[in-house]
């Protein structure tokens, strides 16, 4: 099967997760409502750099591996726009078109199904692949944060037609 890959994607081998935690214990830590599992992998999404390596973080305390001589081992961080962050040889990551959309997905290579799963609730009207925006670096100047409440971020863009919101797993 495949998993969405939307903004920054956290893409992990569930065999591997398994090997260090409990199936209950994996879902505690995760810190949104983002993720989704084919039973070959499974995917917690992030909007932010730092939440993302938060999350990383806390996964190699229990054992899990990020990188190995360089190239993804347990766990892959998926760009929903230039895909996979390093060297992977276990994941394939890319465009389907799903109804006439385009939708980012990743995959166990090797895997036979071709169906998507998706977290709970999702719809593409409205979702980051309907409804996708990158500021650049370069561009930050262009965007001018608004407000904070409960982990939720709005800003100002001229890119976009009205507010732009980041959702945060913390503050911050």
């Amino acid at each position: 099967m495949a998993v969405l890959v939307e903004a920054i994607s956290v893409i992990l081998k569930a065999n591997r997760v398994l090997d260090f935690l409990t199936w209950e214990d994996f879902q505690r830590m995760v810190p949104n409502q983002t993720m989704c599992s084919d039973d070959e992998l499974i995917r917690v999404g992030f909007m932010h750099p730092d939440d993302v390596r938060s999350f990383v973080e806390k996964l190699e305390e229990v054992g899990l591996i990020y990188l190995s001589d360089g190239s993804a081992e347990d766990m892959c961080v998926v760009d929903q726009q230039r895909g996979p962050m390093v060297k992977v040889n276990w994941l394939d990551a890319g465009h389907v078109e799903i109804d006439g959309n385009r939708v980012a997905v990743a995959r166990l290579r090797g895997s036979e199904i071709n169906e998507m799963v998706t977290p709970s609730g999702w719809t593409f009207e409205g979702s980051l692949s309907d409804r996708f925006l990158f500021v650049h670096n370069d561009a930050a100047d262009s965007i001018q944060f608004e407000k904070e409440e409960d982990n939720l971020q709005t800003w100002r863009s001229p890119l976009a037609d009205g507010p732009v919101f980041i959702a945060r797993t913390k503050k911050g």
